[in-house]
């Protein structure tokens, strides 16, 4: 499946694998970087490719594109984002592809969530730009697996928390660890 786009006055088609065709002289060419066995990457490891339309330059993100042509993205909103679903940068698959906010797009890193302060680990989730303790343990394998629950059940790709809702998960994090203390 394909869709014909123009970019920078630039005629790209754009197929649901991330493969894009650029238009120059009324002929369709692939970029250099999809011919290549090396692919060219920018700083952040995507995939891109240059639009030459001297004297103006750009490149353009094939993820971004692929989104843009089959999932709605504005190109030109630097404000929504694309999330690689599986991780993998290179994969500019229309199924490994979803578009988000900053927010929904960290959720899918690989952060650690713990930090050794004192000789104990401390836990930490970020909701909403804020920083919220999960608690502080002994042992770094149980702060990371706290950590690693409540992404799980925290991190919903797309959900916006409210003020209250924060907080209630604030004091929800903090009775579970109550709990785990009363434990022992």
């Amino acid at each position: 499946m394909f869709r014909l786009i123009n970019l920078y006055d630039q005629d790209l088609i754009v197929y649901s694998s991330g493969l894009v065709l650029k238009k120059s002289r009324n002929k369709w060419y692939a970029p250099k970087y999809q011919l290549s066995p090396i692919t060219t990457k920018n700083k952040k490891q995507y995939e891109k490719f240059d639009l030459t339309n001297k004297p103006n330059r750009h490149s353009a993100r094939v993820h971004r594109l692929v989104a843009s042509a089959f999932l709605g993205l504005d190109y030109y909103d630097s404000s929504e984002q694309v999330d690689h679903i599986d991780g993998d940068t290179l994969n500019n698959n229309m199924n490994n592809l979803r578009v988000g906010d900053n927010q929904s797009n960290q959720f899918n890193n690989t952060a650690y969530g713990v930090c050794e302060r004192d000789g104990k680990f401390r836990a930490r989730i970020r909701i909403n730009n804020l920083l919220l303790h999960i608690g502080t343990y002994n042992e770094e394998q149980i702060a990371r697996q706290k950590y690693l629950d409540a992404k799980q059940k925290y991190h919903i790709f797309g959900k916006k928390y409210t003020d209250e809702e924060v907080e209630q998960i604030r004091k929800d994090l903090k009775n579970e660890y109550i709990n785990f203390l009363n434990q022992f």
